[in-house]
């Protein structure tokens, strides 16, 4: 099937081909993660339990939904990126990404530097936790997620010169890992 696939892709222009490799990694992302959830949930509940899990949850949906705050860096860069590709002006577009991307890592230092707040605010209470096992955790879970989320925003930029380059595939490999 591979193969198969692989032929029919040698014979496509390069426009479609990026079509047909957005589309194909698409689906296989999607299948994977979806995937990956029904193995990865009940493993969770499992090992960290009900609390453990809606805790787990609650920090991640957090810094996935903090991760969508880019001030419109993102978005703006990539019609940029997308416009200057077009024009071949190769050297512009990598001065502009990597300007954006110092602006991102200048902010989520920002960020990193108030992570000392949550070693004043208690974890515990603000999110009613009761089981033992997960408040005696859920201040290092929630420096943690933040800590992952600090070092990822930044980084989440491959995915906007990928789709300004018109290598939607690429965007979706990055998605998975």
């Amino acid at each position: 099937m591979i193969s198969h696939f692989a032929k029919l892709l040698s014979k496509m222009s390069g426009r479609k081909k990026s079509i047909a490799l957005f589309a194909t990694s698409s689906v296989g992302a999607r299948g994977l993660g979806t995937i990956c959830q029904i193995i990865q949930i009940p493993l969770i509940i499992a090992m960290a339990g009900e609390e453990g899990f809606g805790f787990l949850m609650t920090v991640s949906v957090a810094t996935q939904m903090a991760a969508f705050a880019d001030f419109g860096l993102g978005g703006g860069l990539q019609n940029r990126l997308t416009t200057l590709f077009t024009k071949q002006n190769n050297k512009e577009a990598l001065d502009l990404f990597v300007t954006g991307f110092a602006c991102l890592c200048a902010i989520a230092f920002s960020l990193f530097l108030s992570l000392g707040i949550l070693f004043f605010v208690d974890i515990n209470s603000l999110f009613q936790i009761t089981d033992d096992v997960v408040r005696s955790q859920s201040t290092s879970v929630a420096f943690i997620a933040i800590l992952s989320f600090c070092v990822g925003f930044p980084l989440q930029l491959h995915f906007r010169l990928a789709q300004s380059k018109q290598l939607g595939w690429l965007f979706n490999i990055g998605q998975v890992l």
